[in-house]
């Protein structure tokens, strides 16, 4: 995702959530691109991360492997936009939103380029959009949620 955001065109703000071996890219990052604000904020509770998405526009989930990618769903409930990993179990049931997401192989590093830049081309998302994209998402319900996973899972 780094070596993704470092290509794109700026500026942007982009806030990390959570630890781990990636870290240094992050830091490396910064360094890349000082026309941008990188913030990583490391490990948060539910409620924390709650409120960033909230104060958010978008959510770039790049996972290499995501069992089902809840954090997409939080996502969308809160309006967000979408860029999202064909590797997360919920970019299925998110494709069937009436909303522009971005669904993309995370290893294609040129393609998550070019849609971070889709997305950035965007610009700051209104307070008409945001309601719009979390009307739609009330169409993720738990049970649907509880489906797929089962699906993903292959219990059903």
């Amino acid at each position: 995702m780094c070596e993704a955001f470092a290509r794109t065109k700026g500026p942007w703000d982009l806030t990390i959530i959570g630890d781990g071996i990636e870290a240094r890219h992050v830091d490396a990052l910064k360094g890349a691109r000082p026309d941008c604000n990188v913030t990583r904020v490391g490990f948060l509770n539910n409620a924390d991360i709650g409120l960033i998405l909230n104060e958010s526009d978008c959510l770039v989930l790049p996972s290499l492997m995501d069992g089902y990618g809840v954090v997409v769903n939080e996502a969308a409930l809160c309006g967000l936009r979408i860029l999202c990993s064909i590797a997360a179990g919920s970019a299925e049931h998110l494709k069937e939103l009436t909303l522009e997401n971005w669904f993309v192989d995370p290893r294609q590093i040129e393609d998550l380029s070019k849609y971070i830049d889709q997305v950035l081309d965007l610009g700051q998302m209104d307070a008409t959009e945001r309601l719009r994209r979390m009307n739609a998402a009330t169409e993720l319900l738990p049970e649907e949620g509880a489906r797929l996973l089962l699906r993903t899972l292959g219990l059903r």
